[in-house]
């Protein structure tokens, strides 16, 4: 009786901690068993996700599951690993996938990274705290996307496009709740998407092919004639040369702004290489919008982060690399760029003014709520009446110019939100690089304000965050990472002596006639 007593509590207490695992035993029985019958397609599809599921419960058991999420979602955002559902694709009008909107409900790969995330926060018991300000306008958006349903030709589109707002909505806010215990890890992932994606942008460019990685969205390199003659242009893993310069240039002031405050001669050699690499990758887009994006605000921003150090030995290294950085890619690139800037465009700014004012036409018709949401080249194609929809054949291009493109879809209601997305992003950057005293979270501010600066910049001749769903992502992630830094900031005032034992402290820059610290 003394032997059997005490096991049986146990045994009533092991019970209920063993039957899920007996139960996904018998599940995973069945479904192999299943499999096994299967086509090899499926078959194989089912054994990678046993096998994902598998190392995601023993992340799950080591406490590292939402690091390496992070990390997938990172990397995942210039990817086109992704699957869509309720694919709507017989609109009249409706542009090519590579350069258009929300065609159906499209899951990729960050997104479904940020959702994990967030569930692991949750199952936690943590609380998430919501980028309110960055939010707004976001919010307002797609609000008038809703009142654009008035006039929109295709309703649905108008519904996708607001799934597909919600879901980067998601996005934002799992960025923003990234603690900062694992902010500096972000940016060392973002470093090491940027030079994948460099790598393969180079690889094309030299190879004058793509490099056959059409499952992560790699479409082949495009020909375009620059100074009469047939120049070959990188496209990475986005589809289009433009997209992939929308990439470097939210992405490149941000990394920057990290290789410059790094510690260490690993990380200095990461956001190094991430921004050498990123850059060479932009000149390889023959991008005239993102060149001049970077060639205007990276200079700025340097001077701005290390304008007290110059003296320094860190700062002296930081800068000296850049000029020789700088000496190279104009060797390199210098003449190309000098025929893609001045030279013969095939027709380009021509054809963009064409498009422009054909598109101011179509504002005209509805100024106050829009075409629809999304429905901008059914609309154009409806109700233009210079011919300019005929310009590229039978693929209806849609308006060069990031501006009249969301102001005919939402009208000047939506536009005044659509404008505030990145009018509130650039204003909380920079009255973060003012106020901050970390120097992470300053860093991050500026640089995410340089990026929504350079895309605002580029927007003025191409039709930027509309179109690219991985562009958009990094818009999503920009703004969430403010809020990051923010959350950061605040743990560093938080540990004793955090700002007097800070180099970066001792002389903080100014901007706009920002004051010293009073501590100081």
């Amino acid at each position: 009786m003394s032997l059997t007593a005490p096991l049986r509590p146990r045994a009533a207490t092991l019970l209920p901690a063993l039957l899920p695992a007996l139960l996904a035993g018998v599940a995973t029985g069945v479904l192999t068993m299943v499999l096994i019958f299967a086509p090899t397609k499926i078959f194989v599809a089912g054994g990678l996700a046993f096998g994902c599921l598998a190392g995601f419960l023993g992340l799950i058991a080591i406490g590292q599951a939402e690091r390496w999420m992070l990390l997938l979602l990172a990397f995942g955002l210039p990817l086109a690993v992704s699957f869509t559902l309720f694919l709507h694709v017989n609109t009249v009008g409706h542009y090519v996938e590579n350069v258009g909107g929300a065609a159906g409900v499209t899951i990729t790969l960050s997104f479904l990274a940020a959702l994990t995330v967030l569930g692991l926060r949750l199952l936690a018991g943590r609380s998430l705290r919501m980028p309110v300000l960055v939010m707004l306008p976001w919010l307002a958006y797609a609000a008038a996307g809703v009142l654009s349903l008035l006039k929109a030709p295709d309703p649905a589109l108008v519904w996708f496009e607001i799934l597909r707002l919600s879901m980067l909505l998601l996005l934002m806010v799992t960025v923003a709740n990234i603690t900062p215990d694992r902010l500096w890890f972000f940016l060392q992932a973002l470093a090491v998407t940027m030079i994948f994606q460099a790598l393969i942008s180079i690889a094309q460019g030299v190879g004058g092919t793509g490099l056959g990685l059409g499952f992560l969205g790699d479409q082949g390199v495009a020909i375009e004639s620059v100074a009469f003659e047939a120049k070959v242009r990188s496209t990475g893993t986005l589809g289009n040369p433009n997209m992939l310069a929308y990439f470097y240039e939210l992405l490149l002031p941000l990394l920057f702004g990290a290789w410059l405050m790094a510690r260490g001669l690993g990380n200095h050699v990461l956001f190094g290489l991430a921004v050498t690499l990123g850059l060479a990758g932009l000149a390889l887009s023959l991008s005239r919008g993102g060149w001049l994006a970077m060639g205007l605000l990276l200079p700025i921003e340097a001077w701005l982060l290390a304008r007290h150090r110059f003296l320094t030995p860190r700062g002296l290294a930081v800068i000296g690399t850049g000029l020789f950085l700088t000496l190279v890619m104009v060797g390199l690139f210098g003449g190309q760029a000098m025929e893609r800037m001045f030279g013969d465009d095939g027709g380009s700014l021509s054809h963009r003014s064409t498009m422009n004012h054909a598109a101011w036409q179509v504002f005209m018709n509805s100024p106050f709520i829009g075409q629809g949401l999304n429905n901008f080249a059914p609309a154009f194609a409806r109700l233009d009446k210079t011919g300019a929809t005929g310009l590229f054949g039978p693929v209806n291009h849609v308006v060069h110019n990031m501006y009249l493109f969301a102001a005919v879809e939402v009208g000047i209601i939506g536009f005044a939100g659509f404008l505030g997305i990145f009018g509130i992003g650039i204003y909380l950057g920079i009255r973060g690089f003012r106020k901050y005293r970390s120097p992470l979270s300053r860093s991050i501010a500026l640089g995410v304000a340089f990026g929504l600066v350079a895309h605002l910049l580029h927007g003025t001749i191409d039709p930027g965050f509309r179109l690219s769903l991985p562009v958009s992502q990094v818009i999503a992630v920009l703004l969430g990472l403010l809020q990051a830094a923010f959350l950061n900031e605040r743990s560093f005032l938080s540990e004793p002596n955090a700002i007097q034992a800070e180099e970066w402290s001792t002389r903080p820059p100014r901007l706009l006639g920002a004051e010293r610290h009073p501590l100081r």
